[in-house]
């Protein structure tokens, strides 16, 4: 055998593309493992459920717009993806949450997103044996759902080739709970997990690229449970945080580790109400409320807009009126970025104009932890 064959030379690695094949950009890559840990109840599920079943929910129109989409622009996803996103814990309440997102994204119910019980799963990721008769379970549950062969209404029709492009995301939720012999404070224990995460993305190699997404816990200190291979094998590790006195539905999304790319910022996100219908005992309640929770207050709004949307250039107060809609004051918007301004969160200087004496004050945004600073400094 030709040892020079077991080698790459400086002109095979040129040839290589470096470029990343993401899912959702910056965020979850293609054939990647990536970790998204927080507190319990903070909102590890809603976060992980809006980007898988927007991931399997994605559809472009003639236009070329994504079809049905309303979520943060950095959240948005860059391709279709068949999910399996497995439970270890509270089945009612994730079933009700994809109600509740099916009811405000439209008629969605032919997506691509199964559910996996832990029951007839547990502990399967500790082993290597259990690992392969699960790929192969995966594979053939996938293969017929293409098929239309679980009853289902099949999709549109695809070449083989095609359809082995489609990507899959596996989604794990929880670790601790679909795993419950799982002792996440054991090296040789986290790192069979992580392997066999690898074995399981490196088998699906021959026919679709897999992801997966594993949600864990933080401890009561804030950082991640367990052993630090949990932190050091993956290829993405992201936090999820509330900020802020009020913002009760406003999170933080940190990338704490992106091993292929560039870690993007703090991404702030905010998630409304959905109020549902449920039957008990043959009656429907039904509330006389809104459909729709409320949104937050005028002071958040404007605080996550010149954080998401504004970060990255100069604006005026009129700037960010149009970005906020009609519904937000301009006077609002004037007081609030006055404040901001002697807080030091705001920088500030004169618009180019042909008359410099009555240009308006344009800003810029001070820092990358915006959002936090001014939750801090204003109560927001």
């Amino acid at each position: 055998m030709n040892p020079e064959k077991w080698l790459e030379n400086l002109q095979d690695i040129e040839k290589h593309t470096a470029e990343v094949d993401w899912l959702i950009g910056g965020l979850l890559q293609s054939q990647g493992l990536a970790i998204l840990y927080g507190p319990a109840g903070i909102g590890k599920t809603f976060l992980s459920l809006s980007m898988a079943l927007s991931l399997a929910a994605y559809e472009k129109t003639p236009q070329g717009d994504l079809r049905g989409w309303s979520g943060s622009f950095d959240l948005k996803p860059l391709r279709k993806a068949h999910v399996v996103y497995w439970i270890g814990e509270g089945g009612v309440s994730i079933r009700t949450r994809i109600k509740g997102w099916l009811k405000t994204s439209g008629d969605r119910t032919n997506a691509p997103f199964k559910l996996l019980d832990q029951i007839a799963t547990a502990n399967t990721l500790m082993d290597a044996a259990r690992t392969m008769a699960f790929f192969g379970k995966l594979q053939a549950a996938i293969k017929s759902e293409t098929a239309g062969a679980d009853g289902s209404e099949p999709l549109p029709a695809k070449k083989p080739s095609e359809q082995s492009k489609e990507p899959l995301l596996l989604v794990i939720d929880t670790l601790s709970a679909t795993h419950p012999a799982f002792d996440e404070n054991d090296a040789k224990s986290a790192g069979a997990i992580m392997q066999n995460c690898r074995l399981l993305i490196d088998k699906f190699k021959a026919t679709r690229p897999l992801s997966i997404l594993i949600i864990h816990h933080s401890t009561k200190r804030g950082g991640m449970r367990g052993h630090s291979r949990l932190i050091g094998d993956p290829d993405t590790v992201l936090s999820v945080s509330k900020i802020g006195r009020a913002a009760e539905r406003a999170l933080v999304l940190r990338t704490e580790k992106q091993r292929a790319a560039e870690a993007k910022g703090n991404l702030f996100l905010s998630y409304d109400a959905v109020t549902m219908q449920f039957q008990r005992r043959g009656a429907v309640s039904n509330p006389d409320r809104p459909k729709r929770g409320p949104k937050p207050d005028a002071k958040l709004r404007i605080l996550k807009t010149i954080a998401n949307e504004m970060r990255h250039e100069d604006f005026t107060n009129e700037d960010l009126r149009r970005r906020l809609g009609e519904d937000v004051a301009l006077v609002t918007v004037a007081k609030l970025t006055k404040k901001l301004f002697d807080k030091k969160l705001l920088d500030r200087k004169k618009t180019n104009s042909g008359n410099p004496g009555n240009a308006p004050n344009a800003y810029a945004v001070v820092g990358d932890d915006f959002l936090m600073r001014a939750h801090a400094e204003l109560g927001a």
